[in-house]
């Protein structure tokens, strides 16, 4: 990309406004206050804090690839994470922040016992690790691209930049800058979407846009059911992701936990409009265009410098927040289910210091896995993600919520393995849409069933 002095002055102010909030929550040193914020946030910081997570690398850049090839079909990861958020705030976040607990693996604990909490934990980071890859593969093309670096070099410095800008802020460091980066790229996205429209119309025939219009990216029953999968996967993932579940913890009450999550989806749902057609349009325009730097080239060709700038910044800090609240998420998971109610380690400072390890670990071994797999589509990793959580853990998760079935820790733990375990072995092996999802599911209702009925006779 040839950047002008605009450019680079607008990629800049982005960083320098997010990162200088993020300096200024670096007084956060005990795995409580690192984690959910001393649960003090107020809506705005938890929908900060779930936005910031969510709008990253898959929804921006992973959208717009998707567009170049299937048009408005790639709106359902945006829908979905929208339609996740209402669910979350309306049936999960009373119980949740009620529970004053910091994991969905520790609310699991209190209703099964240590097995099912471990089980879920470990499922769950499985499951954000798909995340990570995918937002790392949107990551280092964004920043090859931005810097002419090799694949190794753009890792690195992702690396670097996603563990600076967790570790000095916490939870509160990753909601107070998804506010900002989330106003920074909604402006210039709107921006961009209408120049991006009236670049369609002007091409012959309005650029046919009718032809992309689909939602599910071609006029198949079959292709239909694929996308309206991929929109449960993502629904389902979410309400069952501890980084989704950590924004509700840190939240002062029930009320604003609750607000904060009915605002993320307010603002997610129109996200994916814009980055649809940026993709519809540098696909009719482009010749031989490599669908994963639609966006970032759209922001360096067709927007006044300054303004392109802005955009290109507030993607990539998008990319580095989303990163860093998985990462969060896992790491926090790891050190309280694991470290703490698993292995019973009690001190708080080993604690901390077990989640900053835990964290640069998960981040490094999801980028070495997305530089193998540098060249797939960002979606594809992202929706197989989703799935993966909820395929085993969302029914389990469920029956604690409402605390039906009394069922027993080992047939709790040993549902959740089975069934993720399956819906993993089922990947490409059998035809259905997103095959981990429905397999996963369906083993999990099977086996809850089966103990419920054993025990009734």
């Amino acid at each position: 990309m040839a950047l002008s002095v605009w450019h680079i002055g607008g990629i800049l102010l982005a960083f320098a406004s997010v990162f200088g909030a993020v300096l200024r929550t670096t007084h956060q040193k005990s795995v409580d206050g690192f984690s959910v914020s001393g649960r003090a946030a107020n809506a705005y910081l938890v929908a900060g804090a779930l936005v910031g997570t969510i709008i990253g690398g898959a929804a921006t850049i992973g959208t717009t690839q998707s567009a170049v090839s299937s048009g408005f079909s790639a709106l359902w990861f945006t829908v979905g994470a929208a339609l996740g958020f209402l669910i979350l705030g309306a049936v999960y976040a009373g119980p949740l922040r009620r529970s004053g607990l910091k994991t969905i693996a520790e609310y699991m604990l209190v209703h099964y016992g240590k097995g099912a909490a471990i089980a879920t934990s470990l499922v769950s980071v499985l499951g954000i690790f798909f995340s990570l890859i995918a937002s790392g593969i949107a990551g280092m093309h964004f920043l090859q691209l931005l810097f002419a670096a090799s694949e190794w070099a753009a890792a690195l410095l992702l690396l670097v930049l996603v563990v600076l800008y967790v570790l000095l802020g916490g939870i509160k460091g990753t909601a107070v800058s998804g506010i900002i980066k989330t106003g920074l790229l909604f402006g210039v996205l709107c921006s961009g979407g209408i120049i991006a429209r009236h670049g369609i119309a002007a091409l012959p025939n309005g650029g046919d846009l009718l032809s992309w219009s689909s939602l599910t990216g071609a006029a198949t029953w079959s292709a239909g059911k694929s996308f309206a999968t991929n929109c449960l996967s993502v629904i389902i993932g979410v309400v069952v992701t501890q980084s989704y579940a950590q924004a509700i913890y840190s939240a002062t009450d029930t009320d604003t936990a609750k607000k904060g999550t009915f605002l993320a989806a307010l603002i997610c749902l129109p996200v994916g409009i814009p980055l649809v057609l940026i993709g519809i349009y540098m696909q009719q325009t482009v010749p031989n265009l490599d669908a994963v730097t639609a966006l970032p080239l759209f922001m360096q060709m067709h927007l006044p410098d300054l303004l392109g700038g802005l955009g290109i910044g507030a993607v990539l800090l998008s990319i580095i927040g989303s990163l860093a609240g998985l990462s969060l998420g896992a790491a926090t998971s790891l050190t309280v289910d694991v470290a703490e109610h698993g292995l019973g380690i009690n001190n708080p400072t080993h604690l901390f210091y077990i989640l900053q390890g835990s964290l640069v670990l998960v981040v490094a071994a999801a980028f070495s896995a997305a530089f193998y797999h540098y060249d797939s589509q960002v979606l594809y990793w992202n929706f197989l993600s989703f799935s993966l959580r909820g395929a085993g853990i969302f029914f389990p998760f469920l029956c604690a919520m409402y605390q039906c079935g009394n069922f027993s820790d080992r047939s709790i733990a040993a549902g959740i393995y089975l069934a993720t375990g399956i819906a993993i072995a089922s990947i490409g092996r059998l035809p259905l849409p997103v095959n981990p999802l429905y397999v996963g599911m369906g083993c999990s209702v099977l086996w809850l069933l089966g103990d419920w009925l054993r025990r009734r006779m």
